[in-house]
């Protein structure tokens, strides 16, 4: 097996103009990614995943790699992922079972890409995603939210035969014009949902426009709607006033993680595309709490702009919140100790720390990289019983001095090269099989004396202008 060692720098001042000292303690952390070969485990990316009992489920995404330009072959429908898969990544078992059998609604559902979903106890909950609608007739961005559930749904698959249809007992759906949503997140705070981002795009995929081949409709959702599902019979939820921003809410396909800051629980969507006047990522971050969203204009974001895998780590008593990002894709990269901005919005190999303390954020690449152009569209999950602050953030004063085991990560595109799309025709990417265990060690407490607050854009190389203009890739 391979094994991939990442270490955490944090004196970065050989390509740094600017920085400021921290006075707080800080951590630092080695990262291990052990490849995981598991047979009979397909390849996936931007799917719906949950875990139960050491079991990870996955459920819908694209079983191709980059989507291609021509829009009778993008998200075609034979890209669909129609089964769901159980893995056990520790005994290397899984089990699948077909979404065919479900009535028309949940079985479309299931199989859309890019649906946005989070875990509460037992339960998967899904919302929206984008796909091919037979009963529509066309591709379509669905209005239902569904709850999943994982223990009766696992155990009914695992115990199953392959003759035995889905039980469709395991899956309640309602359906709402709000859950028309993809490329959004999907968390909770203090038992309310927040539907963070995103788009509604009905039609075919076409990057000349919607007024051009068959055309589209795209409508950014510019807000974070916010729900609670309430506990009755049948599954039913209420709508509470969503939270809307037309100037820094306009993003999709990007990375949204909760946060802990004083111990209060937040939400920070990061990057994420594109900007109004041109089709570049957005460069800094946007706090969502239950008070309303703030953008934080003073920091750059330089990595992983896309959505990738993700771990969230809370040092409670140092009050530093760090998440690391794993590849993807995103305007810039280093090389040879240079900063460098593609406008063509490359795949990368990435990975990078954004810490978020009370002097507020900063960025760190670490030193290694993804073992490919890899992790978009990929998935972190935690391993039970690992420490956690809460479900979705590892607990890094729990940690002792050893090797620690946190999680997986699933999935992504596996791109040949970083610069694929104005030649893509299928080949030149995949859905990822492999399977990466993370394993996190805290070496030591070091005093930070230097880290950056912004790096200088004098050492940015522009490597190309934007060739296209249309808001659809």
């Amino acid at each position: 097996m391979k094994k991939y060692l990442v270490r955490f720098s944090v004196l970065l001042s050989f390509f740094l103009l600017i920085s400021f000292e921290l006075k707080a303690q800080n951590y630092e952390y080695e990262i291990e990614l052990e490849a995981v070969e598991i047979e009979n485990l397909g390849g996936l990316q931007s799917f719906a995943i949950g875990s139960w009992d050491g079991y990870s489920i996955l459920i819908g995404g694209r079983l191709d790699g980059l989507h291609q330009r021509q829009p009778f072959a993008s998200f075609d429908q034979a890209g669909h992922n129609t089964q769901i898969f159980v893995v056990n990544p520790e005994s290397k078992e899984v089990w699948t079972k077909s979404v065919l059998t479900l009535p028309t609604s949940l079985r479309e559902q299931m199989s859309s890409t890019n649906m946005q979903f989070t875990q509460s106890d037992d339960e998967l909950i899904i919302a929206g995603g984008y796909g091919y609608s037979a009963s529509a007739g066309d591709h379509v961005t669905y209005a239902f939210l569904t709850r999943i559930d994982l223990k009766g749904l696992t155990q009914s698959i695992i115990n199953g035969t392959s003759d035995d249809p889905l039980d469709s007992q395991y899956f309640e759906q309602v359906s709402n014009p709000r859950f028309a949503v993809t490329g959004g997140r999907l968390l909770s705070m203090d038992e309310m949902y927040y539907l963070v981002g995103g788009h509604r795009f009905m039609g075919r995929y076409n990057p000349m426009g919607p007024d051009h081949g068959p055309g589209f409709e795209q409508d950014y959702t510019y807000e974070a709607r916010r729900f609670t599902i309430v506990e009755a019979s049948e599954l039913a939820v209420e709508f509470i006033d969503p939270l809307h921003d037309e100037m820094h809410m306009r993003r999709r396909d990007f990375n949204v993680v909760p946060f802990f800051q004083d111990g209060k629980k937040g939400i920070i969507a990061y990057s994420g595309v594109f900007q109004p006047t041109s089709d570049v990522p957005w460069l800094y971050p946007v706090k969502i709490t239950e008070e309303g969203i703030t953008a934080d204009e003073s920091f750059t974001q330089y990595f992983n702009h896309y959505h990738s895998a993700s771990l969230p780590i809370y040092d409670q008593e140092s009050d530093v919140m760090h998440t690391l990002f794993f590849g993807g894709i995103a305007q810039f990269y280093m090389d040879n100790g240079m900063l460098v901005q593609d406008n063509d919005i490359p795949f990368v190999q990435t990975i990078a720390d954004v810490q978020l303390s009370k002097e507020g954020f900063s960025e760190h690449k670490l030193s290694a990289e993804m073992p490919d152009y890899l992790g978009a569209g990929s998935e972190f999950v935690f391993i039970d019983g690992v420490p956690k602050f809460s479900d979705e953030v590892f607990d890094g004063d729990a940690m002792g001095d050893d090797k620690l085991a946190v999680g997986y990560i699933y999935g992504g595109i596996r791109s040949s090269k970083a610069n694929i799309f104005w030649e893509n025709n299928g080949t030149q990417s995949e859905a990822s099989s492999t399977v990466y265990k993370v394993y996190l060690t805290r070496t030591q407490t070091v005093a930070t004396e230097e880290t950056p607050s912004n790096y200088s854009k004098l050492l940015l190389l522009s490597k190309s202008s934007i060739k296209h203009s249309k808001d659809v890739c």
